[in-house]
């Protein structure tokens, strides 16, 4: 079995590897749109991979740190989550 660690999140600098459980949040992110990218640091720092996501809600999006309403809105959506 692979134990995963994480790089260095020195001025935000990690970089997910295909060895990584990490790797699909920015492709999954890419998906939305090239600007969503800047949020996969965000999910990384906090620990989430992603088969985790479709956990989340709006309130932990904004907890860990994604305050534009629209783009929580599509990533909720795009998980197939209940915004209301």
């Amino acid at each position: 079995m692979l134990s995963y660690k994480l790089k260095s999140f020195v001025n935000h600098s990690y970089l997910p590897t295909m060895e990584s459980p990490y790797h699909l949040i920015a492709e999954s992110l890419e998906t939305l749109g090239e600007n969503f990218l800047e949020y996969e640091n965000k999910f990384i720092y906090h620990g989430y991979i992603v088969k985790e996501l479709s956990y989340l809600n709006m309130k932990q999006l904004k907890d860990i740190g994604i305050t534009k309403l629209g783009h929580c809105i599509r990533i909720l959506v795009a998980l197939g989550l209940c915004i209301i």
